[in-house]
């Protein structure tokens, strides 16, 4: 096999990781938004979440009988997976729950006795004292205390981490690493729960009260079942002794955790069992509560908490995101997979677990074909963040306390030595980790220009009309790359030399302008999510957070692009927090710059857009209270603005040092016509207003070649209510065939929009031959 063909086939097998890690994620933010909606999450932990711990190196890595509890690509190296399944488990163990313990249900607590017992078997006594290797750690520190420059000597640190007791594969160190656990009360059996643990009342007194013979009966059937579900899970019903034991353990604590949860969903506590086991996902995958398989609603693999800002790479905390930390890992899966699809639920037979769509797989063949790069920059990229946090490794407080209660001596003095010298230089650590995952990211960001294509021939929406008052380049740059629907489209030449005008061209600013810059690319082919993802990113690396004269990377831009995918993944909340920053950013720059030409009534248009969307939503599931009143409203407020843009437009046609400007008035514009359109088509009221406002519109579009759906359905309305022969019932059905409309869904209301347009269209066509 050639290494052209190697690479390709590696390229593609990352792809299939990524959405496999993307699967095990998916959760993340339905569990956030539920936590945030006054329910109580309670975590229990199978055995091998204990072992994981204990020995993170045996359950970093994939097997064909397992997933990788840390590897997220398949080559990842293994000591980068263990130094990740370390941080998992430290986060699972001591931050996932500040208040209380993890439970271990019964039976599953006897395995984790036996493991401990087998443990002290195997070293015929408890050690008595950790091991540190002195002279190590002494060199080590001389070495770190002589060394200089602006690079961080990863490698040192990483000996720091090998010489404490807590690395390695020996049993005392995994005995010490699980004792430390349980000297902390950090996990605990259900049997053992006590009032002062931390636990939600309701948990305590499910757990403490007597079992009566209906509850009995009742755990003893889920059992069966449980059991019956695991054996298929595993593929047969001949098993070992041992393996029947197993099934059997696993079916009572599966029993008893649905159990528990029927209990405490009246006080909106739920607990969610943590497990990488295959068997376990595989059955709770094939259970349903309530239409809910039970796999989503209670099942969470291990890796699903690299999604946490805690883990892998720190999520944003600025002022700008409204205080949340994001998940930037869960980002960065998202933006290397732009807008794949695949069904998150989806559960094969393959040893892996995952099935992958064929035509994922197919799309990453071409975008490897077409920039071969994309490949090992991915796996280098990757490879280079997971050495920064490997070797920056530092346990939690508790633990590094009571290392050093074990180890005393000269040992402890040059480990107290090595921290004052480690914190010093605790603000070049992290911005070393910082640029190698800002490089890692921007990887992801590439690939996901040249993966993440599927696109109709026609764009559900368009990108908002950006302004950028002193980058013309980077404005023709942005236009160039969104105009691009296919992989097939893009030029990779054009694409690289697009890049360097725009680092030419916005010097210090570079980095903003390159987010945002790739928001509209996503934008435009309809991934709003990676599109929001990015505009915040591009908000966070602006270089003026308040507007200094002669200045563009400040942020209003990203600002006003993330209001706008944010409105068209329905996140109103989020829409209104960023156009309001938009504006001010806008406010300040008039104050510093008058003659400003930002065309601010963009932001008009949008504040009415995302009213409009609240009112549309309301019409669509049938609540019709008071929307005659805001309709008319609205449209009042959209009529100024029309009036307001054409006399814009009117006073720009001539001058053609004002080109920029006078198209992006026009695109608003043309959004604002469209607006009015259907406010009429929703209210059933087609006066002259509607006429006009259509009229305008199909002279817009007349001299367009890339007309989204949105704006063609609207226009392709007026044309048939202003008596347009063109416009016939085959052509209506063409339009609006089920095919088009699921290919177009962008607002929740859509489907149910698109197919009233289409009923009430066939209904005129009818009644017109009917006249005739």
């Amino acid at each position: 096999m050639t290494n052209h063909s190697q690479d390709e086939k590696a390229f593609v097998r990352r792809v299939e990781d990524a959405v496999e890690q993307l699967r095990l994620m998916y959760p993340w933010e339905h569990d956030r938004d539920h936590d945030a909606s006054e329910w109580q999450t309670v975590y229990a932990v199978d055995a091998d979440i204990f072992t994981l711990y204990g020995s993170p190196e045996t359950k970093a890595q994939r097997t064909e009988q397992r997933l990788g509890y840390s590897q997220v690509f398949s080559d990842d190296f293994a000591h980068h997976s263990r130094s990740l399944a370390e941080r998992l488990a430290d986060f699972i163990f001591f931050k996932l729950t500040a208040n209380n313990p993890l439970l271990v249900l019964p039976p599953i607590d006897r395995e984790i006795s036996s493991i401990l017992q087998a443990l002290t078997l195997r070293l015929g006594r408890e050690p008595e004292r950790a091991f540190v290797d002195e002279a190590g750690l002494k060199a080590s520190l001389e070495q770190l205390q002589s060394e200089s420059g602006e690079t961080m000597p990863f490698e040192v640190f990483e000996r720091f981490s090998q010489l404490i007791s807590l690395r390695g594969k020996s049993p005392q160190t995994e005995y010490r690493r699980l004792s430390y656990l349980l000297e902390q009360r950090r996990i605990i059996s259900a049997n053992s729960v006590r009032k002062d643990d931390g636990f939600p009342q309701p948990i305590y007194e499910f757990l403490s009260k007597e079992s009566g013979m209906s509850e009995m009966y009742e755990h003893s059937v889920l059992s069966s079942e449980w059991l019956h579900l695991l054996e298929d899970a595993h593929g047969g019903n001949k098993f070992s002794n041992l393996r029947r034991v197993k099934l059997m353990s696993d079916s009572y604590a599966l029993a008893r955790l649905e159990q528990m949860n029927k209990y405490l969903e009246s006080y909106k506590i739920r607990v969610l069992y943590i497990t990488g086991s295959l068997n376990i996902i595989r059955a709770a995958y094939q259970r349903y509560i309530e239409n809910i398989r039970f796999y989503r609603k209670y099942i969470r693999h291990p890796r699903y908490f690299l999604a946490s800002p805690d883990v892998v790479a720190v999520g944003s905390q600025s002022g700008i995101s409204g205080g949340e930390r994001r998940s930037q890992f869960y980002d960065w899966v998202l933006t290397f997979l732009s807008e794949c699809e695949f069904d998150p639920d989806f559960l094969g037979r393959a040893p892996e677990g995952f099935h992958i769509n064929q035509n994922l797989l197919n799309a990453a063949v071409q975008a490897f074909q077409k920039d071969e790069k994309i490949g090992l920059d991915l796996r280098d990229k990757w490879r280079n963040y997971l050495d920064s946090l490997s070797s920056s490794y530092m346990p939690p407080d508790s633990i590094l306390e009571r290392i050093k209660q074990d180890i005393g001596g000269k040992a402890l003095r040059t480990l107290t030595d090595w921290e004052r010298v480690r914190d010093s230089l605790d603000d070049q650590i992290e911005y070393e980790k910082h640029q190698a995952w800002e490089a890692c990211f921007k990887t992801a960001i590439r690939t996901g220009t040249f993966v993440g294509w599927g696109l109709s021939d026609h764009p559900s929406r368009l990108v908002p009309p950006l302004r950028f008052d002193r980058w013309p380049e980077t404005e023709s740059f942005l236009q160039t790359i969104s105009a691009w629907r296919a992989v097939e489209d893009i030029e990779v030449e054009t694409y690289n030399n697009g890049l360097e005008t725009v680092r030419a061209e916005t010097g210090e600013d570079y980095i903003y302008a390159y987010y945002i810059a790739h928001a509209a690319l996503f934008a435009a082919r309809g991934d709003w999510r990676v599109g929001a993802i990015l505009s915040v990113r591009a908000i966070e690396k602006a270089t003026y957070p308040e507007p200094a004269h002669g200045t563009t990377g400040h942020g209003r831009e990203a600002c006003y692009l993330a209001a706008y995918c944010f409105r068209h993944l329905g996140d109103i909340e989020k829409a209104h927090r960023y156009l309001d920053r938009a504006k001010a950013i806008h406010e300040k720059e008039l104050v510093q710059e008058a003659s400003l030409l930002a065309v601010p009534e963009r932001f008009e248009a949008e504040e009415l857009a995302i009213q409009l969307m609240d009112i549309f939503q309301k019409h669509y599931d049938g609540d019709n209270g008071s929307e005659v009143v805001a309709l008319e409203s609205i449209r009042r407020d959209y009529l100024e603005l029309s009036e307001m843009l054409r006399k814009s437009s009117y006073e720009l046609r001539k001058k053609d040092d004002l080109s920029r400007v006078y198209d992006c008035v026009e695109k608003v514009l043309s959004r604002v016509n469209a607006n009015i359109c259907m406010i009429s088509i929703v209210s059933n009221n087609f006066d002259n207003v509607f006429f006009e406002a259509g009229k305008q519109l199909n002279s817009y579009l007349e001299k367009k070649t890339n007309v989204s759906y949105f704006l063609a359905s609207v226009d392709l309305f007026w044309r048939a209510l202003s008596n347009d022969g063109s416009v016939t019932r085959d052509l209506v059905r063409r339009h609006f065939s089920e095919h088009e409309i699921q290919d177009h869904l962008v607002m929740k209301y859509d489907d149910a929009r698109y197919h009233a347009m289409r009923s009430s269209l066939i209904k005129i066509l009818n009644s017109r031959k009917h006249l005739n």
